[in-house]
């Protein structure tokens, strides 16, 4: 069945492509799906660049051009696919899948539509094991209004997923900046380990253009080699989004050893560590002095007697800005853990830490999903769903409301 672009979101394509691969080859289908995108991502721009015809068509020769493109997707993106690979699946399979490309131009589908059609393509135990979910754009919108980044900051995120804080906050800069040169890019970076998550964040920023090519790199943000391999020093950051991994513990002895947060007070080293109370302690070795952050965190680390050691550290070694507590579906349908984001500035050496002052703190009650996940809009008197300028459906949520509130609040 050849899928008409006028008629279809991306993740209907992926879906199609997913029933496919499932029913004829017993291929991974993750793999393969990312295999024919970035092959369909590769004949796009040679034609758009004038270099040859449209090869992604069903033709007597599919199978060879399919397979060409890939290859020299594998020579363009070397830092995503190894240049021996090539498609597991039969030429049956390819084929079908072939013709439901066929007439689709995926670099015209909007950043929305591709990372909610990546995230669903992710394998639901590989989500669940290692507690990694992207956040909904408009929580990222809230957190980056909240932190409010400006033009030439070093900007980071260091479990970046598919790239969505960095690309939000590319958006916000350059839409508040003055008509001039384009925004300094080489300022932006995107760390993550998890080789799923890095070929989407790839993909993204290869469909959103160039215009969002920030620094990519798969690495281990809890390593001792962060820093080598990133080229920087510690305390260079401007200004750090994440939502850190919720899920598996670091036992390691000598990346525990590295971390304050894994001594105890009688300075021995407790034996296991939860990942992303070692990503809270390493955004602090990210940020200069000044600098800020707005992290995703479990509700746990602010309300649990066990984590008073964790919020300790928080408020020694920062000021804390703000703290919203997100509704729990927020996350939903993959995890309904109940979760805060927190904002905070790393206190300067030069400045007196205060010991008394305001924390602006808010509790979202509209997430913009029901408690199956699915997507709320916001609909009229009539039950018609609202649309934007843009002719896309709102969706029904209150945090564009509290980052009003929040800049309401520091004005006084």
């Amino acid at each position: 069945m050849q899928i008409k672009e006028s008629q279809t979101k991306f993740i209907d394509i992926i879906k199609a492509l997913e029933e496919v691969i499932i029913t004829q080859s017993g291929a991974d289908v993750f793999s393969e799906i990312f295999k024919l995108i970035y092959a369909k991502l590769a004949d796009e721009i040679g034609v758009a660049s004038g270099k040859h015809k449209a090869k992604f068509i069903s033709s007597k020769s599919y199978e060879a051009d399919i397979q060409k493109l890939f290859s020299r997707a594998t020579l363009k993106w070397n830092n995503i696919f190894a240049p021996q690979e090539r498609f597991n699946m039969g030429r049956e399979c390819l084929a079908n899948c072939v013709h439901i490309f066929e007439g689709i131009n995926v670099a015209q589908y909007s950043l929305d539509d591709a990372t909610q059609a990546f995230e669903y393509i992710l394998p639901e135990v590989a989500k669940k094991k290692r507690g990694q979910y992207f956040t909904p754009e408009h929580v990222i919108q809230l957190m980056v209004k909240i932190l409010d980044p400006k033009e030439g900051q070093l900007i980071i995120d260091p479990a970046c997923g598919s790239g969505g804080y960095l690309i939000n906050a590319i958006k916000y800069i350059n839409k508040k900046k003055e008509k001039g040169a384009g925004l300094k890019l080489s300022n932006i970076y995107g760390v993550d380990i998890d080789d799923k998550s890095f070929k989407i964040a790839e993909a993204i920023k290869i469909i959103a253009g160039d215009k969002y090519s920030y620094n990519l790199d798969k690495i281990d943000t809890i390593s001792t080699k962060l820093w080598q391999e990133l080229g920087l020093k510690k305390h260079s950051f401007d200004c750090v989004f994440t939502n850190p991994p919720f899920s598996g513990d670091i036992t390691k002895k000598e990346v525990l050893e590295n971390y304050e947060l894994a001594q105890t007070l009688r300075e021995k080293l407790r034996p296991r560590m939860d990942r992303h109370i070692l990503f809270f302690e390493r955004i602090f070795d990210l940020l200069k002095p000044g600098g800020q952050a707005a992290v995703v965190l479990p509700q746990g680390v602010l309300n649990n007697k066990n984590m008073a050691y964790v919020r300790e550290y928080l408020l020694t070694n920062a000021q804390v800005l703000a703290v919203v507590s997100l509704d729990r579906n927020i996350f939903r349908p993959y995890t309904d853990i109940k979760t805060s984001i927190v904002f905070f500035k790393r206190w300067e050496a030069s400045v007196d830490r205060l010991l008394d002052y305001p924390i602006f703190m808010a509790i979202s009650e509209k997430s913009g999903k029901d408690h199956l996940g699915r997507i709320v809009y916001k609909k009229d008197a009539k039950n018609n769903i609202i649309l934007n300028k843009d002719e896309k459906p709102i969706i029904d949520h209150d945090l564009d409301e509290i980052a009003k509130k929040y800049i309401d609040f520091i004005k006084k």
